[in-house]
């Protein structure tokens, strides 16, 4: 008796997209099992708070929602990119407001200049380690 011959392999396509001078991917798995394929959906990362949602430059802020990699994900505050940040549970990131915003991080040399992080009201989304970007919620810089 003949079985079916079953090949099962995972690829994952990604859509580029530009945000705030960071390129990001928004993947899904496709899987190929006896000849069919299914697309299946990643889990979304998503933002639900951002805490305490204001204060100055230096204040220690918890990023919590869910879909974070255990390691390598980025925070993006303003126009800033913050590396390898980790979590323990997959929900919450910990971060601490910079003193200073441009589009790559520090000591890396960039196309422009860095600058002081002034009072106002500033985006922060995370990319975690698959690609995927957040929705993005509000920080507030207070003097």
């Amino acid at each position: 008796m003949d079985m079916p011959r079953t090949h099962s392999s995972t690829r994952s396509p990604c859509l580029a997209a530009a945000r705030a001078f960071t390129f990001v991917a928004a993947c899904a798995a496709l899987t190929v099992v006896a000849g069919r394929s299914v697309l299946a959906q990643v889990p979304p990362v998503s933002i639900s708070s951002v805490y305490p949602s204001s204060g100055p430059v230096g204040t220690h802020v918890t990023v919590a929602g869910s879909g974070f990699s255990a390691t390598g994900n980025l925070v993006h505050f303003g126009q800033s990119v913050s590396l390898g940040h980790t979590t323990d549970n997959s929900t919450t990131i910990a971060y601490t407001v910079p003193a200073t915003a441009g589009p790559c991080e520090a000591p890396k040399m960039c196309p422009a200049a860095a600058l002081p992080v002034m009072p106002g009201t500033y985006p922060i989304f995370v990319t975690n380690a698959g690609g995927q970007t957040s929705n993005t919620l509000l920080f507030k810089v207070t003097k």
